[in-house]
């Protein structure tokens, strides 16, 4: 018995003999990096973790002031100002006070 690399062919050996089991799509030689790697590290999960919710996020809201809405922002989204000052919310005013 040797080792067969890229087969799709799996022999096992049992109390009974030795067996051979076809595993389809086993011998692939090229590694989908699209699908979970089930030997990644917690490093690598982050950074996959943070790559797909920047695919989700407009680009308009990457940046340094992407949590900040400008006048032309609030006018299309109906955002009212508060009463207080006339100055307008943004999505960090729930946890800084000013």
């Amino acid at each position: 018995m040797r080792f067969c690399p890229y087969e799709d062919i799996l022999t096992t050996g049992h109390q009974q003999g030795v067996s051979n089991l076809i595993v389809p799509g086993s011998g692939d030689p090229v590694f989908d990096t699209v699908e979970d790697n089930p030997f990644e590290t917690k490093r690598e999960r982050q950074n996959r973790e943070v790559k797909l919710l920047l695919e989700k996020v407009p680009y308009e809201f990457i940046g340094m002031k992407g949590f900040e809405f400008r006048d032309d922002a609030a006018k299309n989204t109906g955002l009212q100002k508060d009463r207080g000052g006339g100055r307008h919310r943004t999505a960090l005013d729930r946890f800084y006070r000013r």
